[in-house]
């Protein structure tokens, strides 16, 4: 029993005379915790979306719905002057940088796609929906795309 305290004395001295093993086990957690508590991490980011729609058709109102689903915008509608004179108000307000608009605009768009998707039930945005045909469209650029899409798939086989 005398060696285990021993032993367990000079390992715990060996402990505090070492500074890295202090600081890495002791001080680096919880400056990480002040720092990481301070930041805010726990607020979801959110957008102020002004909406005006003056004349609503029942597409509009079903896009408008679909958008009031997804938390990370605070939808609030008005005339178009009384959103303006709110869109200025914030900007004049507000000190952003680029990179903060290029992150903001990525993930509004990111958004944007989500509800896009979500409200025509695709998969993804882009994809065709389960049993739908790729070549579902009278335009006549996208049927020289696919013939020569196929062109090329057919100069592969050969190859």
């Amino acid at each position: 029993m005398n060696t285990i305290l021993a032993l367990t004395k000079t390992t715990i001295k060996m402990f505090i005379r070492s500074r890295q093993a202090l600081f890495f086990s002791l001080f680096l957690p919880l400056m990480l915790m002040f720092t990481f508590g301070v930041i805010g991490f726990d607020k979801a980011l959110t957008f102020d979306v002004g909406l005006v729609s003056e004349n609503p058709q029942p597409a509009t109102k079903n896009f408008v719905n679909q958008i009031k689903n997804f938390s990370i915008f605070n939808i609030h509608s008005g005339s178009l002057d009384d959103e303006l004179k709110e869109l200025k108000d914030a900007l004049a307000n507000t000190e952003t940088s680029p990179e903060d608009l290029k992150t903001k605009h990525e993930a509004l768009a990111e958004e944007i796609q989500k509800i896009g998707a979500s409200m025509y039930q695709q998969p993804s945005a882009g994809a065709p929906a389960d049993g739908a045909s790729e070549t579902s469209t009278d335009d006549p650029d996208v049927k020289v795309y696919e013939k020569e899409k196929k062109e090329d798939d057919k100069s592969e086989d050969t190859n």
